[in-house]
């Protein structure tokens, strides 16, 4: 299936459904397809990667949670991180480089996925959260300046992976997308099954 619609109409409007507690709407069950902070004084929705630490590190079972990761992946496998998430938004805005790295570095986002959950199971305790730069820009740095939260160690070490992360996505494409996104690599073993998929039309494509 052909998307027509401008890909930065629809990635604003991602920002937006992310940001939707500027309606007067409050918090909703409905996981944001793509990484999302939901501690975002803003948000609506709730991250699918916090919410699955959540529900593993209280051993729940997430029926709730693959019933909407299933849905979201079937519809448009990873075509959501290019397309609709905020944070993937940003990392387009800042790949002014197109440099790449090794392949092998896409497994990458694995790693972290696995991370995520095997942490919040040994820890009891959502790890990936406290150093998710995603949770950087969109909750520890306006809880600052709000005056909620305190300049400490923590907030230091969001700091410290957002200013990573984002020199990363300066210096190679896609940087954090690629290669560091649990979310992307959830989303990502749905791309051969998907009903919207991305294709690269070799006519117009430029090297």
């Amino acid at each position: 299936m052909k998307l027509k619609w401008p890909r930065r109409t629809v990635q604003s409007l991602g920002i937006l459904f992310g940001i939707f507690h500027i309606t007067g709407i409050g918090m909703t069950h409905i996981l944001f397809p793509g990484l999302h902070c939901y501690a975002c004084p803003l948000a609506i929705t709730v991250c699918p990667i916090g919410l699955m630490q959540n529900l593993v590190a209280f051993g729940v079972v997430p029926y709730f949670w693959i019933g909407a990761i299933v849905a979201y992946g079937l519809f448009a496998g990873r075509g959501f991180c290019g397309w609709f998430c905020p944070f993937g938004t940003l990392n387009d805005l800042l790949s002014f480089r197109k440099v790449k790295i090794g392949a092998w570095t896409s497994y990458g986002k694995y790693v972290v996925l696995i991370f995520a959950i095997v942490g919040a199971w040994l820890a009891t305790d959502t790890l990936f959260c406290k150093l998710c730069p995603a949770a950087s820009l969109e909750a520890s740095i306006p809880y600052l300046f709000m005056g909620v939260a305190k300049l400490n160690t923590p907030l230091l070490v969001h700091l410290g992976t957002l200013a990573g992360t984002l020199v990363g996505m300066l210096l190679v494409a896609r940087f954090w997308c690629r290669y560091l996104c649990p979310m992307g690599g959830l989303l990502s073993l749905f791309n051969r099954v998907s009903f919207l998929r991305l294709r690269l039309d070799e006519q117009r494509c430029k090297t």
